[in-house]
């Protein structure tokens, strides 16, 4: 049950799909075969998290989210106005692997930030809901 979604993208190497569920506060995965629900998405453990799957203080309230054609995932954090990245690497299996590179979180510094996307340059371009224009 998903109860906001708010952004959803195909991941055509696993055909699988990604949703940002406003209201969980959190990225869920799908399988596009079925709907059938595979898992949740969490930047990885660090060393300065509880050790278990994920590292959830990075993501307090996910709400947007676009994905890298190399398997990048940024993820814009609401509440802390912030930008997650990290490359998810879903497995073959299709579920959210623990195989993760380092997580970069990048400030913002916008007071209502909505959408990410990745421009042909390899920028993140976020838009403001509050204000009329991107960084």
């Amino acid at each position: 049950m998903i109860g906001r979604p708010s952004r959803v993208t195909y991941v055509a190497s696993t055909d699988s799909i990604i949703v940002t569920d406003d209201q969980a506060r959190r990225l869920r995965v799908f399988s596009a075969a079925d709907w059938t629900q595979l898992g949740s998405l969490c930047p990885p453990a660090t060393a300065a998290s509880d050790g278990g799957y994920g590292d959830t203080r990075l993501l307090q309230f996910p709400s947007g989210h676009c994905l890298a054609p190399d398997g990048r995932l940024a993820v814009i954090d609401f509440q802390t106005k912030s930008i997650v990245v990290w490359n998810t690497k879903l497995s073959d299996n299709q579920r959210p692997s623990d195989d993760s590179d380092a997580v970069v979180v990048c400030q913002t510094g916008l007071s209502c930030p909505g959408n990410v996307a990745i421009t042909r340059g390899g920028q993140l371009a976020v838009t403001d809901s509050k204000v009329c224009n991107t960084v």
